[in-house]
């Protein structure tokens, strides 16, 4: 399961989280998934922060931690900046935005 971690520096934009979790999980679902592993909308843990506001680099800021499978490894800058484009198309007052995306092997403690 992808998770997201949502940092913003002013707190009066958590008031359309809803929305942003919404447009979020679809679009990762299509840009995370490949032949064999596709994702859907609930497929994503999204957590949101408020942050001191001194030490983010940008008003919004999301991160997002993957596993490390090669087609998204092969595409992962091309991924994070289409993830930005459509997140500032669709919510223009959060221009100044920040994605990474973590591309990392799992371990979990539950039998899968």
């Amino acid at each position: 399961m992808p998770n997201v971690k949502i940092e913003f520096k002013n707190p009066q934009r958590l008031a359309t989280k809803t929305k942003i979790v919404d447009f979020l999980c679809k679009l990762l679902a299509e840009e995370l998934s490949y032949t064999g592993n596709q994702l859907s909308n609930d497929d994503f843990s999204v957590k949101f922060y408020n942050p001191d506001a001194g030490s983010k680099m940008a008003d919004c800021e999301i991160s997002i931690f993957a596993h490390s499978y090669m087609h998204r490894v092969n595409r992962q800058d091309e991924i994070a900046q289409a993830i930005k484009k459509a997140f500032v198309a669709e919510f223009s007052k959060f221009s100044n935005m920040n994605v990474s995306l973590f591309l990392v092997s799992y371990g979990y403690s539950f039998k899968m």
